[in-house]
């Protein structure tokens, strides 16, 4: 969190994590969301859950038990600060391959993304969490 001038609540400020941090990174990297990880159209970005997501992600992440326990503590912060957007395309593995190598060697839980409080939109005050 990031403090914000004239009593302004903080803010959350994400850094780019999905691209190279600089010309001498020769890591490959690749976001791949949660509709392309569980073979769903983009038109049905909200039809998924939470469950369907840590049974998805177990077998594919490189430390599988870190990676589901993330996703039980997005849900609840989506919950906590009213997300009613978090649908499958703003959950995303990030996966690294090393320099030279044609294999991940990390396929992790990205790190959160496009996080906002839904309610405070007019015609969203009761706007419920995308993802159950």
């Amino acid at each position: 969190l990031v403090p914000m001038p004239d009593g302004m609540p903080p803010a959350l400020l994400v850094e780019r994590f999905d691209i190279r941090t600089g010309l001498e990174d020769k890591h490959l990297l690749a976001l791949e969301d949660f509709c392309s990880v569980l073979g769903v159209p983009t038109e049905a970005k909200y039809d998924g859950t939470m469950e369907r997501i840590a049974r998805a992600l177990r077998p594919l992440s490189t430390s599988p038990e870190e990676d589901v326990l993330l996703v039980l503590k997005r849900s609840l912060f989506a919950w906590l600060i009213a997300d009613g957007d978090m649908p499958l395309k703003n959950m995303a593995l990030l996966e690294i391959a090393e320099p030279g190598s044609t294999q991940f060697s990390s396929v992790r839980m990205a790190p959160l993304y496009d996080a906002v409080t839904t309610r405070v939109f007019p015609r969203l005050e009761k706007d419920r969490m995308a993802l159950k």
